[in-house]
């Protein structure tokens, strides 16, 4: 398989972190979106000793500003596998 750039959606957790690296051991460059810019700072650190770019972006997915720039983002970065994995939390009123 050509190697791919790979924006994950919800990585500094669960089944997004997992994907990172199991996309990462197959040698493609990782996009690891996340809220929690620490937890995405590890797990680009861990990602880049598979010997693959990763890039990290922070944003919250309810903020439509926030989602426009993540789109922007990619395109710019020539994303071409998108796993959109994060959850969104609704909170009633």
């Amino acid at each position: 398989m050509k190697k791919q750039k790979v924006l994950i959606t919800g990585s500094s957790s669960g089944l997004g972190k997992a994907l990172s690296i199991f996309f990462s051991k197959k040698g493609h460059d990782i996009i690891a979106h996340g809220r929690d810019k620490a937890r995405l700072e590890d797990l680009k650190k861990e990602i880049r000793t598979y010997n693959v770019n990763c890039e990290t972006y922070k944003c919250n997915l309810n903020s439509l500003v926030e989602v426009k720039g993540l789109a922007e983002f990619s395109v710019k970065n020539n994303v071409k596998v998108l796993i959109n994995n994060a959850g969104l939390l609704c909170q009633g009123k």
